[in-house]
């Protein structure tokens, strides 16, 4: 269950059916109308969620968009009427007041379109009329101005008339543009009945993301400031279910749209600066994607009012760049100043803070302070089950977390079963080429390899590396080398080329580091043939990863254990003295100079 999508008898832990489906399209017919929700769930236990189900009231529309001051992203007269009851119907508490099934709101918003009487309301006289004039509204003007003509004089009638007529051609021309918006979310309404959509069964929601964001680059071209704004929306969700591709091309087309509309000083252009960043980050663009997030960053500085939580927001987004270009130090820094924000503006128990403990925990984990990292990871768990339950899939993030500073600590058997909760989670919910997914499967080969199961641990290995080569996404370098050593262990040297040719156009747009574990991986391979300068170039790399902000420790211990399974091989003499070389690395305190011996 989904706490704000879920229909309140779901809640309650009542039967399901049909109609609490019609509930969660209402959900998303709401969202896309006012760009917010309709209920006040967020952040509310799921002890007590029941409790506040039960006094919930839904707020028309047209109400929550006037509120907006122009910002949304339709006017509210608009939505004003029929299509308020519409909205309204389709998130009625009580399941037996809600539209029967998919089809039947798809139904009535289809005739909401077509200028009909809506089956949402009673079928008075006064309404039926309303809806008559409605459709022919010219007619109707024509008996009302020969009155006044009556009235008031030929003269006056003639001018009247004219402004009647530009009247009404400027609100045919807005009617037109509101019901091009509104047909298109009939449209995406419509896809999710299993009888007519062409996928012939149920939709998830990445489908039905998938299937808006491929119809909107064609439609609503007649009204740009819904279609940039549907754009914007529906990109940043793919982002976030790990469909950065297809995000991209959204966020880019939608954010052109919408400066040439807003320019460039508006929240919402600021918003969409920072989701394409985000979205370039996904496909592994660091510096196109450090550009656009410092844009939005300049933007929110500058716009009115209170901005701390999109200002957070970006902040967040650069200190993640900062950790995936291998300055762990100044990612961990960033994130504390984050955290610290964030919990001088919320209090210490926000559940928002979730997701600055992980980030923290996750630079610490690169800096190998084991320690500190669990303690982060377990408090970010702790907020999250709180706010969203045991099997939330956010929950899978700091699981993965926790799995790698279990490996750490010497916990294989916790570390594998928290991989496995972490799978679960993940798999329920997100696409399977998410990043999450990949690294989740990272986590497993290591979890393989410490145990010694090198086959195992290339599997998992391969499906990572699949997933990271697929968004071009920067941590297929820690794939690669991963992948490198399950292949040593089984002495499968003849297989590095290729990995290594999957990673290097990737770690070409990263800083020298990462092309640095690469060179290292392909001087295991000759080291294990017996090339007499493979050795030396083998330290040389190790050396330059160590000399890095972070020292890119983890890396580092994986190419010993190549070098150590390729001595082996080639060179069994020096099999002790790379061995030293590992124990000393391991040694090592988290922040301490790297070691030059060789």
């Amino acid at each position: 269950m989904t706490p704000l999508y879920a229909a309140p008898e779901q809640v309650r832990g009542e039967p399901v059916s049909a109609v609490s489906d019609v509930y969660a399209l209402g959900v998303i017919l709401y969202q896309l109308l006012t760009g917010a929700m309709p209920t006040a769930r967020e952040g509310v236990p799921l002890t007590t969620l029941a409790e506040v189900v039960s006094s919930e009231t839904i707020e028309p529309p047209s109400r929550v968009v006037s509120t907006l001051h122009g910002h949304g992203r339709w006017n509210a007269s608009a939505l004003r009427g029929d299509l308020d009851l519409v909205v309204v119907t389709a998130l009625h508490s009580d399941p037996s007041r809600r539209y029967r099934s998919a089809a039947a709101l798809g139904e009535d918003l289809d005739r909401l379109l077509r200028g009909l009487p809506i089956r949402a309301r009673p079928d008075n006289w006064r309404y039926r009329v309303s809806k008559f004039l409605r459709r022919h509204r010219y007619a109707a003007g024509g008996i009302a101005l020969a009155l006044l003509s009556l009235a008031v004089g030929f003269s006056a009638a003639l001018w009247q008339a004219q402004r009647a007529r530009e009247a009404a051609a400027q609100a045919e021309r807005a009617l037109a543009q509101s019901e091009r918006s509104k047909q298109f979310l009939v449209d995406l309404i419509g896809t999710a009945n299993p009888l007519v959509s062409e996928h012939g069964s149920k939709l998830d929601v990445r489908t039905l993301l998938l299937d808006a964001a491929e119809r909107l680059q064609t439609e609503l071209a007649e009204d740009p400031a819904a279609q940039a704004e549907l754009k914007i929306a529906i990109g940043a969700n793919l982002q976030s279910l790990g469909e950065s591709a297809q995000a991209l091309t959204l966020l880019q087309s939608g954010l052109a749209q919408m400066r040439s509309i807003l320019g460039d000083e508006s929240a919402a252009v600021a918003n969409a600066w920072m989701q394409l960043g985000r979205a370039q980050q996904g496909v592994g663009d660091l510096a196109s994607a450090e550009s656009a997030e410092r844009r939005a960053l300049a933007l929110f500085q500058r716009l009115p009012g209170d901005q701390r939580a999109m200002l957070i927001s970006v902040r967040t987004s650069l200190a993640k760049l900062a950790g995936l270009r291998g300055d762990a130090g100044a990612a961990l820094d960033q994130h504390q100043a984050i955290l610290a924000d964030r919990m001088a503006w919320l209090g210490a128990n926000d559940p928002a803070l979730a997701v600055d403990y992980n980030n923290t925990a996750a630079q610490l984990v690169a800096l190998g302070r084991y320690a500190e990292a669990e303690a982060a990871y377990n408090r970010a768990y702790q907020l999250l089950r709180e706010r969203f339950g045991e099997q939330h899939p956010r929950l899978a993030f700091v699981v993965a977390g926790q799995a790698a500073c279990a490996i750490a600590l010497g916990q294989l058997d916790q570390a594998q079963q928290l991989v496995n909760q972490g799978l679960r989670l993940a798999e329920s919910a997100l696409a399977p080429n998410h990043e999450l997914q990949g690294s989740l499967r990272l986590i497993q080969a290591r979890v393989f390899l410490e145990q010694g199961r090198a086959a195992e641990a290339e599997q998992a290995g391969r499906q990572a590396l699949a997933i990271y080569a697929a968004s071009s996404h920067p941590h297929i370098v820690n794939a690669a080398t991963r992948l490198a050593l399950a292949l040593a262990r089984q002495s499968k040297w003849d297989q590095v080329d290729d990995l290594v040719a999957l990673a290097r156009p990737v770690a070409a747009r990263l800083p020298a580091e990462p092309q640095s574990a690469l060179a290292a991986l392909i001087s295991c391979r000759d080291y294990a043939r017996g090339e007499p300068a493979a050795a030396r170039h083998l330290s040389d790399a190790l050396d330059a990863l160590a000399a890095a902000p972070s020292g890119y420790r983890q890396v580092r211990v994986e190419l010993l254990g190549c070098a150590i399974q390729a001595a082996t091989e080639s060179a069994p003499d020096a099999v002790e003295s790379w061995r030293a070389r590992l124990a000393q690395l391991q040694a090592e305190q988290p922040g301490s100079p790297p070691s030059a011996s060789r």
